[in-house]
């Protein structure tokens, strides 16, 4: 891409319609980033009713997470060729199918089976919806507010999932967890056959890259499989570090071969812009920090102070309130200060709220140990989160906006896997202290890449999203 390369306006919307596409962003990221925390506290009683162990067990969840990390670029690609709406619709009605066929499964089988469908529509689902943001919202405070609200959803459903997962389990049973998704899909449904054109961009007429397909569904998935295995059986487990290995030499060959074929499926000048490429490098790394910060809190305030999951789940509240609030700022300190700035802020409170976490491990009381640290991590934790989504996607062609998200959102995926099993490591070898300080190094690790391998993107006023003139040099 030319130093003169500008991301094309937003499609017009009415401006009566941008808060339902903005609600529409918001939803199709809450159920798929809720699901996580709503199955997980589930586990023990689908366990205990289908009376499966819990090796088998995992599955339930690790079904979803392959499919997911392996359909993610495709389906972004995918929602490029054929147009946003009809991937929303598509995936929201594989989800809608998945959650009902999870509701009435008659065994552990048939189940993880149905996971790994609501995997696929989820995959198809999340980079349509948002890529929705640069092709439909226009720049300023309205996109600024729908990047804000993507924020706090994502934060706060890892939270309200807990409780929700917890409440609905114990009123009605584990299979009534499945059918809180179904009336958030049909309003997804709705919004999108409203408010988004029946092609939103011009169709990208390609050949199918099957090569890069079937590289990139092997690629993200094996590393998350080799990672939970290597996490289930000890990181010296040599069949799991095998695996590891052929999955990164995938990823590398993936990148390989989209150099050289004609229709790449992600196509690699747009990793020549350092925003794009710094962005997802940085997000990879703050999201292990995040995550590995979650699973730390959550494990804390249940073993320190004897909580079930459910109460567990309202401890963690105040997270879920703060990750809110870091939500609204970002969406305002977006048209005061450039998007690394945002990040660069956000990343210092998420490391200062590690210092007060290692600090509080000693602490019995919860108010005065825990939650200082839970509240400024959860503000950090929304306004980087917010900032970098922006920064890896904004000077992005509109018509590469799917798979541009696509791969963010893959970013995402690894950074999870790979920040759990690596403070979950920190904690066995460390205790909480440990683990608290190898997620302070992902966070570290975001900081760094943030400083040294992006550029400022200004806004002058709100108005301005696209790049300076240095943010549009290629590497």
């Amino acid at each position: 891409m030319n130093e003169s390369a500008r991301v094309p306006a937003a499609l017009p919307v009415k401006r009566s319609e941008h808060r339902q596409v903005t609600l529409l962003i918001g939803l199709s990221q809450l159920i798929v980033t809720t699901d996580f925390s709503i199955v997980g506290v589930a586990l023990p009683s689908i366990g205990r009713d289908l009376a499966v162990a819990a090796d088998l067990l995992s599955w339930v969840v690790a079904a979803t997470s392959l499919a997911l990390a392996g359909f993610l670029i495709p389906s972004g690609r995918a929602a490029d060729m054929f147009g946003q709406r009809r991937c929303i619709e598509l995936g929201a009605a594989l989800f809608a199918g998945a959650s009902l066929l999870c509701a009435l499964a008659p065994g552990i089988g048939w189940l993880i089976a149905a996971r790994a469908v609501l995997g696929f529509g989820a995959a198809i689902l999340a980079p349509a919806s948002l890529s929705l943001i640069h092709t439909l919202l226009p720049e300023g405070p309205v996109r600024n507010r729908a990047l804000g609200l993507l924020g706090t959803m994502q934060g706060f459903s890892l939270a309200i999932g807990l409780v929700i997962g917890g409440a609905v389990t114990s009123a009605f049973g584990w299979r009534a967890i499945f059918l809180v998704n179904l009336p958030p899909i049909l309003l997804i449904v709705v919004l999108a056959r409203r408010v988004i054109p029946a092609v939103t961009v011009r169709s990208v007429k390609q050949a199918l890259d099957v090569p890069g397909a079937v590289l990139v569904g092997l690629g993200p998935s094996s590393v998350l499989a080799s990672i939970s295995m290597l996490n289930r059986r000890g990181w010296d487990y040599a069949p799991g570090l095998i695996m590891l290995a052929t999955a990164t030499a995938t990823l590398a060959l993936f990148f390989f071969v989209e150099r050289r074929v004609k229709a790449p499926l992600l196509p690699p000048r747009l990793f020549t812009f350092r925003n794009v490429l710094g962005g997802n490098l940085a997000t990879l790394f703050l999201m292990g920090a995040i995550a590995g910060m979650f699973v730390l809190m959550s494990l804390l305030v249940q073993q320190r102070y004897g909580l079930t999951a459910l109460s567990g789940g309202l401890a963690m509240m105040p997270y879920a309130a703060a990750v809110a609030f870091g939500g609204k700022v970002v969406s305002l300190g977006m048209t005061r200060a450039t998007l690394k700035t945002n990040a660069l802020g956000g990343i210092v409170l998420q490391i200062v709220a590690f210092a007060l976490l290692c600090g509080a491990v000693p602490s019995v009381n919860y108010v005065a140990g825990v939650m200082p640290g839970m509240i400024c991590g959860g503000i950090g934790n929304a306004i980087a989160f917010v900032a970098l989504m922006a920064v890896a996607t904004e000077a992005v062609p509109r018509q590469e906006q799917g798979v541009a998200s696509g791969a963010l959102l893959a970013a995402q995926q690894l950074g999870v896997a790979i920040g759990v099993a690596i403070v979950l490591m920190g904690l066995s070898s460390g205790g909480f202290t440990g683990g608290f300080l190898t997620a302070g190094v992902f966070g570290l690790s975001a900081m760094l890449v943030v400083a040294t391998a992006t550029t400022a993107i200004h806004r002058p006023g709100g108005t301005s999203g696209h790049m300076s003139r240095e943010g549009r040099e290629a590497v």
